[in-house]
């Protein structure tokens, strides 16, 4: 097919087909994939083959829909094969997503010449949303800077969608719900991160989007809403990591707790010299309305004075952690008793020990490191909300 000379004769049958919209699409993929203007080095045929050209086929020769119906991958790869694979299930738009963002970190190509989307009304609201979310994600993340971690989080369907980029390599992952993408971030924090978050079309995330956009730097953040039965405070650190720590409310009814681990995790730095944050710790109050829109309350002062009135944190524990051969070792101190050192497998027993009554009542409010290796220390307060979020999943104190 050449646009120039060839002619196309339609015969529709039973099914109404839009001649123009054919065409055009002909034309595209003509433009996109001519075999002239791609050329393919001879060291391709010796590894495994990845996309070079993607075309993303949106609800083809379907007016007025509301949702994606279907959708269908053409693409050639770096051995000059060409396929066309179609879809329903929004599922399989996220591999298509990760393919296009893992394949295009492989090439310098701008995100217009390496992928191109179609749909039968490219200005509607629908097709332009998804055409947004592939290229902010590519223009993120493969055009970004190597040095810098990258996290990139938006919504395809009912799927939260996370990608990440660290050492030169893309990772894509998906999530059923807001929390499982909350603890996933809590575990995955890095030395020198940026995020970005698109949240066009998904609540929760829109929320997440304005709670990060608190973040300053050199300085620790914190957010917290306190619903029904649960305690929920985000902490954000110098690095732009975020942690989410979920306490039921009967056990932990205020963030004191985290305060006073902010407050000792900055003065504990600042001893040991080297990189230093700045002591004052912004606190803000996530509030609702009956109208689900939400607010920001700044409680900075009133945090602060609550920590100089209450001296004492109910169930208060103290850690101590010591480095040997590459894993750590920890000791607990809860109102004068001591147990450790224990080694990670056997936190939740050494906390039990600590909490005879099973109340649930532990609040880790300092952390100590002994041994503490060079590129850890290096990462600042990371390393301290880190283990706090790894030892609170292990002893049960956090949801």
């Amino acid at each position: 097919y050449d646009p120039t000379f060839s002619r196309v004769y339609f015969e529709s049958g039973y099914t109404h087909i839009n001649k123009n919209l054919v065409i055009d699409l002909l034309n595209r993929i003509f433009v996109m994939f001519n075999s002239e203007k791609i050329h393919l080095k001879n060291d391709s045929f010796l590894k495994n083959p990845r996309t070079v050209r993607n075309m993303v086929i949106l609800n083809f020769s379907e007016n007025n829909a509301s949702s994606i119906n279907n959708f269908s991958h053409l693409y050639m790869n770096t051995w000059g094969e060409v396929f066309l694979k179609s879809y329903t299930s929004m599922s399989d738009l996220v591999v298509i997503f990760s393919k296009i963002l893992k394949d295009g970190l492989q090439y310098s190509m701008g995100f217009d010449e390496f992928c191109f989307f179609v749909s039968p009304e490219p200005h509607k609201k629908l097709y332009k949303q998804i055409e947004r979310i592939f290229k902010g994600a590519y223009e993120f993340l493969v055009s970004g800077k190597d040095y810098v971690n990258r996290r990139f989080i938006t919504s395809l369907g009912d799927s939260i969608v996370y990608a990440a980029k660290d050492r030169g390599d893309i990772t894509v992952m998906s999530f059923g719900n807001y929390f499982e993408l909350l603890s996933n971030i809590s575990g995955s924090s890095e030395k020198y991160l940026d995020m970005k978050i698109f949240s066009e079309n998904n609540s929760n995330l829109m929320m997440l989007e304005e709670i990060y956009g608190k973040r300053s730097a050199r300085e620790i953040t914190i957010v917290y809403e306190e619903k029904q039965k649960y305690l929920i405070v985000y902490v954000i650190d110098e690095n732009g990591n975020i942690f989410t720590f979920i306490k039921r409310r009967d056990v932990s009814e205020t963030p004191g707790g985290i305060y006073r681990f902010c407050i000792n995790t900055i003065n504990g730095m600042n001893k040991l010299g080297g990189r230093s944050l700045n002591e004052n710790i912004r606190c803000f109050k996530l509030e609702f309305d009956r109208f689900g829109k939400f607010e920001f309350r700044d409680h900075s002062k009133k945090m602060m004075q609550m920590n100089y009135l209450s001296t004492k944190i109910s169930g208060a524990l103290h850690v101590e952690v010591v480095e040997s051969a590459g894993e750590f070792f920890y000791t607990l101190i809860k109102d004068g008793m001591k147990i450790g050192p224990v080694a990670p497998a056997s936190l939740s027993g050494a906390a039990k020990k600590l909490d005879p009554l099973n109340s649930g009542i532990i609040e880790i409010v300092d952390i100590k490191f002994q041994n503490l290796p060079e590129d850890l220390a290096d990462s600042g307060s990371t390393v301290y909300f880190r283990e706090r979020y790894n030892i609170e999943k292990k002893i049960s104190t956090s949801i």
